[in-house]
């Protein structure tokens, strides 16, 4: 009985491996660690266990696998339609997000020395209320 993926030469297997050392892509990584471990006769069960997967993403990635061979583990949502931020709005959220808050809210509050805006117990706060009075 044939098992989800058919026999791969030992030199096939060889090039998986060197090649799983060189990526960054951690879900790159994880689908080439899914094969090896089909390959080296682990179910999709104890896969499932061994790399945090589901079952069917074992036999969703092997499938791609029998399909297209090492292609069908690459991601293809590459071309998956335009950026949802345009630049603008980027621009926008660096400005707020590097300024102080009180310059992104319009806050006019006084501060004290540590750019803070006074407690209501502070003696500066107080004088002040007493003055108004």
């Amino acid at each position: 009985m044939e098992g989800i993926l058919p026999a791969l030469a030992p030199s096939a297997k060889e090039r998986l491996c060197r090649h799983l050392r060189k990526y960054r892509d951690a879900k790159l990584r994880t689908r080439d660690l899914i094969i090896l471990n089909l390959l080296n006769h682990r179910t999709p069960t104890q896969i499932r266990e061994i790399l945090s997967v589901s079952r069917s993403t074992v036999y969703h990635v092997a499938q791609r696998f029998r399909e297209w061979g090492k292609a069908g583990l690459i991601d293809r949502r590459e071309e998956n339609g335009s950026r949802k931020l345009d630049d603008e709005y980027l621009t926008r959220l660096h400005e707020v997000t590097r300024s102080s808050p009180a310059a992104s809210s319009g806050d006019t509050t006084t501060r004290n020395e540590n750019n803070r805006p006074p407690l209501p117990h502070d003696s500066t706060s107080v004088q002040k209320s007493r003055t108004v009075i």
